[in-house]
Parts: C-alpha cells; structure tokens; sequence
C-alpha cells in the first residue's frame, strides 16, 4: 500500500510503503488525533482494522503488547528518516537506485546468475512521488540508468543484471550531491 498526505496546492504525494504486517496509523492512536496520512492499495492486499479502545483495552492489559508496539514505531520512524535524508542529499537518479535497493527485498526475485527482476508494486507516477521527483525527472533517472547499463525498465518490470551496478550508482551519485 502507498502511504499518501495530501499537500495543498501539490496534489498528493508518497511518503512510504506498506507491507503485510505492517501497522498502520500508529501515530494518530499514540498522540490521540486524526490521522495525518492515507493508505492507497497499489495491489490486492488483506486490512485488519482494530478500532482505538480495543487495542487501547490489549495495550493496558498487556505490557509486553505495548513494548513490541513501541519497538515497531521506532523502527517505522528509522525508516522515515532514512528516506527523508536519502530525499535531501541525493539526485534523482541515486534516489530511484536506492528505492530499487530498498524494493529488492519484497519485490524482486534472483536467477541462478544473480539477475534480478523487480514487479514494482506502484506505477511510474507513485514511484516517483516516492523518491521525491516530478514524473519528468523519474522518466531521466530511468533512461540515465538504462544507457549506463544499470537497469532495464519495462512498465513495472524491473531488470538488474548486477546488484553491484545499482550500488555503485548510489555511491557515484552520491558524491555529486
């Protein structure tokens, strides 16, 4: 699931993904306000919603519960950071590798060569919404890292012949920022 905030005067903008297991509008239940984010299905999933005073009841009544809550809010909150930094200090170009990097784990699969094949779960406009970038800029990154030989990009399939390429892309470009 795409994790989306309405910015005025933008549009909508992708600020995160969600997984299957994923816990969801965790902020708003701790500060005890409405919900700063939405959520947009990018392919078919399953929700289990549990309304505020059910799990306020499980969180009181069990500590342990309430740790693994925290636990897993913090690491939601490393993330965050990351990305916020990758955002500000990278290009374009860096910035869509290291979403691939990120992606690789839930979304790619490797051959015997170690080529690997990406099913991105959002389109062109919510990837590029994802690593920051106008859709005209995410079209450069993608055709920068076709002609280097880094990536080949069919609609939401995704070709990397070499892990090392897209890792040496975000460090070169890195240097550039």
């Amino acid at each position: 699931m795409a994790l989306q905030k309405v910015v005025p005067g933008e549009g909508v903008t992708v600020v995160g993904l969600s997984h299957a297991g994923d816990t969801l509008g965790y902020r708003a239940f701790v500060t005890d306000s409405a919900h700063r984010n939405t959520a947009g299905a990018t392919t078919e999933c399953r929700i289990c919603y549990i309304d505020r005073s059910s799990l306020k009841h499980v969180i009181e009544a069990n500590p342990a519960v309430a740790h693994r809550f925290l636990v897993q809010m913090a690491g939601k909150i490393d993330e965050d950071h990351a990305l916020l930094v990758t955002c500000r200090t990278l290009p374009v170009r860096a910035r869509l590798a290291n979403a691939l990097l990120v992606l690789k784990d839930r979304y790619a699969s490797a051959d015997e060569d170690g080529c690997l094949t990406f099913e991105l779960p959002l389109s062109r406009g919510l990837l590029a919404s994802l690593v920051g970038a106008r859709p005209e800029s995410l079209s450069r990154a993608i055709r920068a890292l076709e002609q280097a030989g880094v990536a080949q990009f069919r609609g939401r399939t995704v070709l990397v012949r070499d892990l090392d390429d897209l890792l040496d892309e975000i460090e070169n470009n890195s240097n550039r920022a």
